[in-house]
């Protein structure tokens, strides 16, 4: 490494006094630097590094002050000595901060895409659309990148391939447009008359005054350009004739922790605008949750952080995702306490007082359903009114999970626990089964059970058990089973078993959804042979 030490004094003879530096991966797991002149944009030479957390620490001695900027195009780089690229930009970021030395992250996309425009020597005014065209040799397609030019520089707007060229001409033309009026066409391929560049000059050949010919975008040329016309960037925000606005380099994942197997909640497409924020909400729950990214190259999940949702306290979670300009995560996270649960014991009484309500609704026990729990609101008839009933968790509820790892099943917050760390034995989530049609059930996928069905039952819910079979039951025999447990703790609570119950589902569905969930429930009460049931809304 000592050999690098003042890097420019490398150059021979060179009447520059300064550069630029592009530091990028070279094969496994190494790094190249390579150095070119600020104004000439020429080449100087570039080194390999195959120690890049040596490297890090040795920044100082290496980018000497004749180093006016470095450019890091870095997000694709591995090593054994870092646990995720995140991290090692992160390392890169805190050392380049320390320095002082100007710097900027780059993708890979945002790269190719500058060397592109400067290829072409784009110009064109603010506000105006440019499409460029790149065609490879290894692929029969055409990646379409769509930029609108703004005061910040270049803006994304689309980003596409197509693979199939067998539709119509007029087809093809209208999806390689687009929408909107292009002031510039970029043909950009590696080499001169490539057939598919024939065939899209064809397909085109309306908008041939926009056409701008690139064939030889292999050129290194371009790639010392780029690095340069990115620096000028650094030193002046106000230059962006050829600064492409930064993208996410990676798809990046909210997800949780299902026995060994990691799911997403959530995970965004990569090449979309920095800076990024996106909320979800996550449903209360014991498993972890993480934060990561998609590597694309190994095809795997790359965990970045670890977490719980929180304490018991809230009805759900909103997590925040944050990825900065240089494509650095964080996340928060925030407790979410639902107002209609919160007012579910006031709504009953509603219900109670209201003259145009179902007659049979004489002061039964509630059970309100929300996401993967439930709640239960019971008559005080000292107070006349109804309350939550505390056994049953009060307004916080219980886990609507049944876990069949045991000969006998048993639920709650136990079968929850066992979802967490087996991932199957487990039927849960029944609400979700419940509104949805058999067709639209085909589509739907759970961590712990699929469908099935036979002669009586369009739609059989199978699970793992614990003698090693699978079995299958009904939504409704299932849902049974729960309320089978609602009761015995309104019993408990009472000293009887109530004669009827009353239903209401408090999160937003449409009408529809929740007429084929009261319908489950109507099968399950007549399961369970109770007299009388209701339903109503929570709004």
């Amino acid at each position: 490494m000592e050999n690098c030490y003042n890097i420019t004094s490398l150059i021979p003879n060179s009447i520059e006094k300064e550069y630029i530096a592009l530091i990028s991966p070279y094969e496994d797991h190494l790094i190249q630097v390579g150095i070119f002149g600020y104004q000439s944009r020429e080449a100087y030479f570039h080194i390999v590094i195959n120690d890049a957390e040596t490297f890090i620490d040795e920044i100082p001695k290496i980018m000497d002050s004749n180093i006016k900027a470095v450019i890091l195009r870095v997000y694709q780089f591995q090593s054994e000595k870092f646990p995720n690229n995140v991290q090692f930009c992160k390392s890169l970021k805190a050392k380049f901060d320390a320095t002082k030395i100007p710097y900027s992250f780059i993708s890979d996309f945002n790269f190719t895409t500058t060397k592109m425009l400067i290829a072409a020597n784009i110009s064109v005014n603010f506000g105006e659309f440019v499409l460029v065209l790149l065609t490879a040799d290894k692929y029969v397609n055409v990646n379409m990148i769509e930029l609108k030019y703004t005061k910040a520089g270049y803006e994304l707007i689309r980003h596409q391939s197509i693979r199939d060229l067998d539709e119509g001409d007029e087809e093809l033309g209208e999806k390689i447009l687009g929408t909107n009026e292009l002031q510039k066409i970029v043909f950009c391929s590696d080499k001169p008359d490539k057939p598919l560049i024939k065939t899209l000059k064809n397909i085109l050949k309306a908008e041939s005054k926009k056409f701008i010919f690139v064939d030889d975008m292999g050129n290194y040329k371009y790639t010392g350009a780029g690095a340069i016309e990115e620096s000028k960037w650094i030193f002046d925000k106000k230059y962006t004739k050829f600064h492409v606005l930064p993208t996410t380099a990676r798809p990046y994942i909210i997800g949780f922790e299902c026995g060994e197997e990691e799911f997403s909640i959530f995970m965004e497409d990569d090449t979309v605008a920095l800076p990024y924020e996106k909320i979800v909400i996550a449903s209360k729950s014991s498993s972890n949750h993480f934060i990561g990214y998609y590597d694309l190259e190994n095809r795997k999940v790359c965990r970045l952080e670890t977490f719980a949702l929180g304490d018991d306290n809230c009805h759900e979670y909103e997590v925040t995702l944050k990825i900065d300009v240089h494509n650095q995560p964080s996340y928060a996270i925030r407790g979410i306490n639902v107002q209609q649960i919160i007012d579910f014991p006031s709504l009953c009484n509603e219900k109670m007082n209201d003259e145009d309500f179902d007659e049979e609704f004489e002061k039964d026990p509630v059970i309100g359903f929300y996401g993967n729990h439930s709640f239960i609101c019971i008559w005080d008839d000292t107070k006349e009114e109804y309350n939550f009933l505390d056994s049953w968790g009060g307004q916080r509820g219980k886990p609507m999970h049944i876990a069949f790892d045991k000969e006998k099943p048993y639920f709650g917050k136990a079968a929850e626990e066992t979802f967490r760390k087996l991932g199957k034995f487990v039927v849960c989530d029944l609400l979700q089964v419940m509104i949805r049609t058999e067709e639209e059930l085909q589509e739907y996928e759970h961590q712990s059970f699929t469908f099935t069905k036979d002669a009586e039952n369009p739609v059989l819910i199978e699970f793992d058990t614990f003698d090693g079979t699978k079995k299958a039951a009904s939504p409704a025999f299932l849902m049974a089973l729960l309320l089978k447990q609602h009761l015995k703790a309104i019993k408990k609570e009472t000293g009887e078993k109530p004669n009827g119950l009353g239903f209401c589902i408090l999160k937003d569905f449409h009408w529809e959804d929740i007429e084929r969930a009261n319908n489950c429930l109507e099968d399950a009460c007549n399961l369970l042979k109770l007299c009388s049931y209701t339903f109503f809304g929570w709004q």
